[in-house]
């Protein structure tokens, strides 16, 4: 939906956008080329690094190499302290007990008069990250989002063995198919979702998808209202 359509429909709460560098001006001009209505009350940042955090998770921006300005951006869980349910079930502790809340925050507990400690109880489990790069070539920072993603949704504009396929994503700053798979790979993503497509490829998305599962086999082409599971 458009700021102008949320401005038609008297859009009520605060609308907040982030993007690169530039994006302030950018929405300036929207509003002097096309609002004619109320406007929102919108607050825009430009942002780089990490941008937002909650005690559960945190995203990051990075600036991808385009044409125009262009973000990249991972979405982290924070570490997570796990109870143990193995151990649990072996020292007859209740999974249900009161106190075993306390020993995810890693504070020792007693239950039945027997001192039981965090530490012997509990493990870190890694906080799962999802990386969106779109809109650009093969860059230093498009590494630096997809290390390490349970999922990366990966832009592959072009098919890498169509003619002069590799040339055009490099003249245009966009990437093949066989560049996000070669970049799921390099960088230990566990699933690649292929997004963002030139429209000589229209219906043949499958094309697409071949080129990288010959490099990254966990790939998938991304689809209208897609829905990916990502419990262990």
């Amino acid at each position: 939906m458009s700021i102008q359509t949320l401005g038609l429909n008297n859009y009520q709460k605060k609308l907040y956008i982030y993007g690169p560098k530039g994006t302030k001006k950018f929405i300036e001009k929207i509003y002097d080329a096309f609002i004619h209505t109320k406007k929102i009350n919108m607050e825009v940042f430009e942002v780089y690094g990490k941008f937002l955090e909650t005690k559960d998770f945190f995203l990051t921006a990075l600036p991808l190499e385009h044409d125009s300005p262009t973000n990249g951006y991972s979405f982290e869980e924070k570490e997570k302290i796990r109870i143990n349910k193995a151990k649990l079930k072996k020292l007859k502790i209740s999974g249900k007990s009161p106190e075993l809340g306390k020993l995810a925050l890693g504070s020792d507990i007693k239950i039945n008069g027997k001192l039981i400690k965090a530490k012997d109880l509990t493990y870190k489990q890694r906080g799962k990250k999802i990386s969106f790069i779109f809109d650009t070539r093969l860059c230093d920072n498009a590494r630096k989002l997809a290390k390490n993603s349970r999922l990366a949704i990966i832009e592959s504009t072009f098919l890498e063995a169509s003619e002069n396929g590799k040339e055009l994503a490099q003249e245009y700053k966009h990437l093949t198919a066989a560049q996000a798979g070669k970049l799921a790979k390099s960088e230990k993503v566990e699933e690649l979702i292929l997004t963002h497509f030139s429209q000589r490829y229209e219906h043949k998305e499958k094309l697409l998808l071949d080129e990288a599962k010959k490099i990254f086999k966990n790939t998938k082409i991304s689809e209208d209202f897609m829905t990916i599971n990502l419990e262990d």
